[in-house]
């Protein structure tokens, strides 16, 4: 149906490459990362691959486009993995959104893997609604901002529907600040 499709350019925007990444479902790319030593990391979802409706889902490929690997992440529901960054020290952060976890209907969803790939921790943020993660960043602390969309009842009673920004430490700990 789609696959993910990613374009290099040159810096007088040339085309060096293009590449398609998927299978016969719809399969996205939401972020990409240039890796240290060469080559990119891709983050985005599949529905061709791996345990559920959709899977979060992380390529890396060489500089030349070729695919090194490919893991999937989540379980039966849909989940997503809608961005992405690099971790000083090495590894990577990915923010995205879960239904296959957590507590609520989507939760927002954070997960922290090493340079290839395993899993270190995850953990997921929320209430009982639809609360998602599309954006992350590193902080100097060697924690990690992340902002999204919270649709959940926050601790002030406040329906949802508002603009999240978290601050979590290095293991994604946070304490609740919300007011």
């Amino acid at each position: 149906m789609s696959d993910a499709w990613l374009v290099r350019i040159n810096a007088l925007g040339i085309k060096i490459w293009e590449r398609t990444f998927g299978g016969k479902k719809v399969d996205q790319a939401f972020a990409v990362v240039t890796v240290p030593g060469g080559g990119f990391m891709v983050a985005g979802l599949t529905h061709s691959k791996g345990a559920g409706n959709a899977d979060a889902w992380l390529i890396r490929i060489d500089k030349r486009g070729n695919p090194l690997w490919e893991k999937t992440f989540g379980g039966k529901g849909f989940d997503a993995a809608n961005a992405l960054a690099l971790v000083p020290g090495g590894g990577f952060i990915i923010a995205g959104e879960t239904r296959s976890k957590g507590a609520g209907k989507t939760d927002a969803w954070l997960l922290r893997l090493d340079a290839k790939g395993q899993l270190l921790w995850e953990k997921t943020y929320g209430g009982i609604n639809h609360d998602r993660f599309i954006s992350v960043k590193p902080t100097p602390d060697w924690g990690f901002i992340v902002a999204g969309s919270k649709n959940s009842t926050g601790t002030d009673g406040k329906k949802g529907g508002r603009s999240w920004v978290l601050k979590v430490d290095g293991q994604g700990r946070y304490r609740s600040s919300e007011r």
